[in-house]
């Protein structure tokens, strides 16, 4: 009777356990919450809402793939400096890109129509992707920082 009794409750912490990893890997692939981000210039500082993207998964969906609800933009993060192309294939609309240096300073920005590949001429840490035009719009240039 004892072993049957221990064998239903080991049986039980398994399940259980495992429900739990599965509950856990669920909550895990929601997005993070927006985060706020602030574009600073030698003039003025324009904050931001922003998604952030850490991971592969995060980073092979733009924002020309999603449904930007409740942020501006997309920040990538890389653990590693990088200068890998940046392709707009498939998106909806086109958008611009800041190459940023570790310290979030601009090294570069370039506007991308869907469906084209850039290839940096300089190695990035990050890079910030927000609706074409928007960089030229609010008057920001390389040199410029993003804080987040």
């Amino acid at each position: 009777m004892f072993r049957l009794v221990s064998l239903a409750l080991l049986l039980f912490l398994f399940i259980l356990s495992f429900l739990g990893y599965l509950l856990t890997g669920l909550r895990l692939r929601e997005p993070l919450p927006p985060k706020d981000a602030v574009v600073q210039t030698a003039h003025k500082n324009l904050p931001l809402k922003v998604r952030l993207a850490r991971t592969p998964g995060e980073w092979a969906l733009g924002l020309g793939l999603r449904n930007p609800t409740g942020y501006e933009g997309l920040l990538y993060l890389f653990p590693e400096v990088t200068d890998r192309p940046f392709s707009t294939e498939g998106y909806r609309f086109g958008v611009s890109l800041a190459l940023l240096d570790r310290e979030g300073r601009i090294l570069e920005i370039v506007d991308l129509e869907p469906g084209r590949i850039y290839a940096p001429t300089t190695a990035y840490r990050g890079i910030l992707e927000l609706p074409m035009g928007w960089f030229k719009t609010h008057g920001i240039r390389p040199g410029d920082r993003v804080y987040y």
